[in-house]
C-alpha cells in the first residue's frame, strides 16, 4: 500500500511542477519520497525513482545493480534508518538539479546516529534520480582516483625510463663493441706496421767470409832459421777469436773434466800471445798455452808429443767455456805440420 501512496505523491508533485514550473519544489518532493522509501526499505519505490543508469556513490552502474546494493545494505543492517535535514536545492544545468542535505544514519539498535553531508542529482525532465552520494565518499573516491592516476603516471614514467635505459645500454654495448673492434684493428695495424718497420730496419745480413789461413811469412831458408822467424813474429802479434791462424809450439798432454777423465793436448808456446774478440769488446787474454780440439783427426799430435818436436798448427781460435776446457784459448785444428822433417802429414 505504501508504494502506491509514495508514487501518488510523486505524480502529484510532477503535476504541480508542470503547472507551476516550480522545479525546485519537485526536487524537494522527490527527496522526501526517496527518504521515506529508504526508511521503509521499499525496493519498488526506489526502482521507480532511479534512472536506468545511475552514478551511485562514485560508481556508474545500472539501476538493478544499485537496487541490489540497497537490498544488501538493508539486510546487513536490520535497524537501518535515516533522517534528512538542511536541504538546499541548486540548479546545475537545464532540468538538472542538485539537492544537498545532512543525512543522519542509524545502523544498529543502540540508536547512535552518524551524520553524512549527502546529495542527490535529479533530472526533472525525466523525473529520475541520476546520482546519489555524499561528500565524504566523493573525497575518498577522488583521492583514490588521484592516487591511481599518479601510480599509473609513475608506472608509465618508469616504463619509459626502463625503455630509455635499455636503449642507452644497447647503444653503450654497441659503442663498447665498436671501441673493442677499433682497438683490435689498431693493434693489428700497429703489428703490421711494426713488422714492416722491422723488415725495413733489419740490416742486410752478409754471411761471414771464411778468412784464408794467415800463415806467417817464411823466408826460403833452412828449417831451423824458418822456425826461429815464426816464433819471433808470433810473439809480437795480436790475435782475435773466431779467426784462423798458424801457430808454432810444442805438444804437452793434459787432463780435463771434474775427475780428470778426459785426456787432451795443449800447444805450449815459447812466448805470450794476446787474444781479443774480433770487435775488441772483450778483455784481452794473455797466454802461452792453447788447448787443441778435434784431436782424433790428427794422430801426428801424439808423435810430436812423444818426440818433443815443435809443431806448426793452423786452426780457428775460440774462448774456452766448458768444464772440459782447461785453458782460456781453444784452437779448432784444420792442419798439422811437424817441423824439422822433410815430409809432413796434414788433414
Amino acid at each position: 500500500m505504501k508504494p502506491l501512496i509514495y508514487l501518488f505523491i510523486f505524480i502529484l508533485s510532477l503535476s504541480a511542477y508542470g503547472q507551476s514550473n516550480d522545479d525546485k519544489s519537485a526536487v524537494m518532493t522527490t527527496l522526501e519520497i526517496w527518504d521515506m522509501a529508504n526508511n521503509s526499505k521499499d525496493d519498488e519505490t526506489l526502482s521507480n525513482l532511479y534512472d536506468a543508469t545511475i552514478t551511485y556513490y562514485g560508481s556508474k552502474m545500472s539501476k538493478e545493480k544499485c537496487l541490489k546494493d540497497k537490498r544488501r545494505l538493508f539486510k546487513k543492517y536490520p535497524y537501518f534508518s535515516q533522517e534528512i535535514s538542511n536541504a538546499e536545492v541548486s540548479e546545475i544545468d537545464t532540468h538538472i538539479y542538485k539537492v544537498s542535505f545532512s543525512k543522519s544514519v542509524i545502523t544498529d539498535n543502540r540508536k547512535k546516529a552518524k551524520s553524512y553531508p549527502s546529495y542527490l542529482i535529479i533530472d526533472t525532465e525525466k523525473s529520475k534520480i541520476i546520482m546519489e552520494s555524499d561528500t565524504i565518499t566523493d573525497k575518498y573516491k577522488q583521492k583514490r582516483a588521484k592516487a591511481k592516476k599518479e601510480v599509473k603516471e609513475e608506472t608509465k614514467k618508469e616504463v619509459k625510463e626502463r625503455e630509455a635505459s635499455k636503449k642507452t645500454s644497447k647503444v653503450s654495448s654497441e659503442n663498447i663493441e665498436k671501441n673493442k673492434k677499433e682497438i683490435l684493428d689498431n693493434k693489428n695495424v700497429d703489428k703490421k706496421n711494426t713488422r714492416v718497420e722491422k723488415k725495413i730496419k733489419r740490416p742486410l745480413e752478409i754471411p761471414p767470409v771464411e778468412e784464408s789461413p794467415k800463415v806467417l811469412p817464411v823466408a826460403k831458408e833452412s828449417n831451423i832459421d824458418n822456425t826461429k822467424k815464426i816464433k819471433k813474429e808470433s810473439s809480437s802479434r795480436l790475435y782475435s777469436y773466431d779467426k784462423s791462424y798458424t801457430i808454432v809450439g810444442k805438444i804437452q798432454l793434459e787432463h780435463a773434466g771434474d775427475k780428470n777423465e778426459v785426456s787432451t793436448y795443449v800447444l805450449k808456446l815459447n812466448q805470450l800471445i794476446r787474444v781479443v774478440s774480433h770487435d775488441l769488446t772483450s778483455k784481452t787474454t794473455a797466454t802461452n798455452e792453447i788447448q787443441l780440439a778435434s784431436l782424433e783427426r790428427f794422430p801426428q799430435l801424439s808423435e810430436a808429443h812423444e818426440s818433443g818436436t815443435e809443431i806448426e798448427i793452423h786452426g780457428k781460435l775460440y774462448a774456452g767455456f766448458s768444464r772440459y776446457h782447461i785453458r782460456d784459448v781453444i784452437m779448432d785444428i784444420k792442419t798439422v805440420k811437424i817441423l824439422g822433417r822433410d815430409s809432413n802429414s796434414t788433414e
